[in-house]
């Protein structure tokens, strides 16, 4: 859990995010909110020779401050169980970086540990932005995660909730899954929410494999121009290419006509040819 570690450690909130000193473009919290649970014990669960568990509710604050929690049973017999969950969200001029996850590792018999986390980071962007999203997510024993970017509200009409940009998940059942990857998104204006969850179970008493579960997940966002059609953060003759390459109305399912629609209206027309012009550079 390195890279979690490494965010909570310095994830703070700024004094120019309080001061409201950031650029016009950079995201900035709204609300947010959520729990940690972490659970151990060693048996017989009839008469537990040690149990312990612990739930701690999250607030705003303690989403950017950057959240841990553990729980750990040991015995003379060798036998032990612990868990721990982790939780943190760094934001700046550049974007914002979500970590989260937590990890178990159960040795002998009649033994047991969880971890769950959910949490949810409502934020608000003044201006259309676009964001590279790069991410990683692994898995491990009985280990899942999943993480979702949505914009709030009926956008669409009455009770027609907005599709989330961003919506993966990671499930591993014994043998260890990592997956990483690269979003480029636009984000209008508005309210936006990020949700994240994840699990584990761990127990010495299942078959081989299960004695060790974990997930983390972390989710880079890098504000880019808006014309930077492939999010490399360079406005250039490639992204010109792109938007000549995909003119016309965009299909719902075609990604990479979808990255050089610009302001994301479903054609791409002269408007998206001039937004890389004025980004040039």
């Amino acid at each position: 859990m390195h890279t979690i570690t490494r965010l909570i450690a310095t994830s703070t909130l700024s004094s120019c995010l309080a001061a409201g000193a950031l650029a016009d473009t950079a995201p900035f919290p709204i609300a947010g909110g959520g729990d940690t649970y972490v659970f151990t014990a060693i048996g017989p669960w009839s008469n537990e020779h040690c149990h312990h568990s612990n739930s701690v509710d999250l607030e705003l604050a303690d989403l950017l401050q950057g959240a841990t929690d553990e729980a750990s049973c040991l015995l003379d017999d060798a036998r032990f169980a612990d868990a721990s969950a982790e939780v943190g969200f760094l934001l700046d001029e550049d974007g914002f970086t979500a970590a989260f996850g937590g990890q178990g590792h159960a040795e002998g018999a009649e033994t047991f540990n969880r971890h769950d986390v959910n949490t949810d980071l409502e934020l608000g962007f003044s201006v259309d932005t676009r964001l590279r999203v790069d991410w990683t997510m692994e898995a491990g024993g009985l280990g899942s995660a999943g993480f979702q970017m949505r914009r709030l509200g009926d956008i669409g009409g009455e009770l027609d909730v907005s599709p989330a940009v961003i919506d993966r998940s990671i499930s591993s059942y014994i043998e260890p899954l990592s997956e990483q990857g690269q979003d480029v998104v636009f984000i209008p204006a508005g309210r936006w929410n990020l949700r994240m969850i994840s699990n584990h179970q761990a127990s010495g008493d299942w078959e081989e494999g299960f004695q060790q579960s974990w997930s983390e997940c972390t989710h880079i966002a890098t504000i880019v121009a808006l014309g930077d059609v492939d999010g490399d953060g360079v406005v250039g003759v490639a992204d010109l290419l792109d938007v000549i390459a995909h003119w016309g109305v965009v299909e719902a399912d075609d990604a990479d006509a979808r990255l050089a629609d610009l302001d994301d209206n479903d054609t791409i027309d002269v408007d998206d040819l001039l937004r890389v012009i004025s980004d040039w550079g």
